[in-house]
Formats: structure tokens, sequence, C-alpha cells
């Protein structure tokens, strides 16, 4: 453990996305992460040219405070929903930037061409996975991210709740 201030942080370890275990009722639960309980996901980006939906659970949320999300969200972080690709379904004018995270892995972040809303990233450090950004979700209302990363480049005004684990850097 590290420290954040007076909060005790987790160093960067091995995925937290591979514990999940099928509850009841199409609940999945993470010892980490808790449960989350969506069936279907639907989104897309402000001038709606490009829409997405997928039937897969969601993995988890988190928020990222990593310089490259803070220039790309136009924010102090990016909050994400983590979704399998598999089942996953894009359409619309979508063009694709190839970023070299502050980790030093590559990722794709995916704009839409009209409006240049960032809609999702897939990242080498998450294979098999959609990063999709909160806020083009059409329900928004379920997103409760569980993990806050790369904690050192958050901006000194942005608190962190003390019920969320924080990574110093990237999970890895």
């Amino acid at each position: 453990m590290w420290r954040l201030g007076s909060r005790a942080i987790m160093p960067a370890v091995s995925s937290i996305h591979d514990k999940w275990v099928a509850g009841k009722s199409g609940i999945w639960q993470h010892p980490v992460m808790g449960e989350i309980t969506m069936t279907k996901i639907a989104g897309g980006c402000l001038c709606g040219a490009v829409r997405y939906r997928s039937d897969a659970t969601p993995k988890g949320a988190g928020v990222c405070h990593c310089t490259h999300c803070q220039k790309t969200s136009g924010s102090a972080f990016s909050t994400n929903v983590f979704v399998p690709s598999d089942g996953f379904d894009l359409s619309g004018p979508i063009t694709s930037y190839t970023d070299t995270a502050d980790s030093g892995r590559t990722l794709a972040r995916k704009f839409c061409t009209v409006c240049g809303s960032s809609i999702l990233s897939e990242a080498q450090a998450f294979p098999g996975m959609v990063i999709l950004k909160a806020g083009t979700l059409d329900d928004r209302s379920w997103v409760k991210p569980i993990a806050h990363v790369w904690a050192s480049s958050r901006q000194s005004w942005c608190d962190i709740p003390a019920t969320v684990t924080v990574f110093e850097k990237g999970r890895t």
C-alpha cells in the first residue's frame, strides 16, 4: 500500500476484471467491484450519428486521471465503462487515433467524425474489452465507478471517494 495524502492506495496489480462470479437473476458479483445488474446497454454521440449497443453485462466502471484522458475528455478525468467486445455493435462515422498511454501501451481512441464526441477506446491493456465513455450511455444512472487509476496525475482539487480502490498508476 502507498499513501496519497492521508489515504492508503493500491500499487499497480494484475487485473481486477477477471474475478467475476455469476449470482442470482443476472446479478454479477466481484469482490472489489461489487454488483452490476445490467443486461443491455446503448448509447451514442452528441449529434446522434454514432450509435452502439450490447447485450453483454458490463464488467465494471472506473475513473482514469491520466494526462491523456484529461486531454481527450477536456476535463480532469474520464469515467469509463468496461464492456466485453463480443456482441458489441457500433455503427456510424467513426475515426480512430492510436495513442501511446502513460503506461507505454497503445490504445485506439474512437471519435465521431461529425461532432467529435469521444465514444470508446480499445486498449492493449484490456484485450477483449471495449472501454466506453460513460457520458455517451443513454442511461448513465447505474454507473458507479469502483476504482480510480493514475491517481498520481489527478488534479489537486479533484477528491476521490474513500469507498473506491485507488491505483497510483495504471492497474498493471
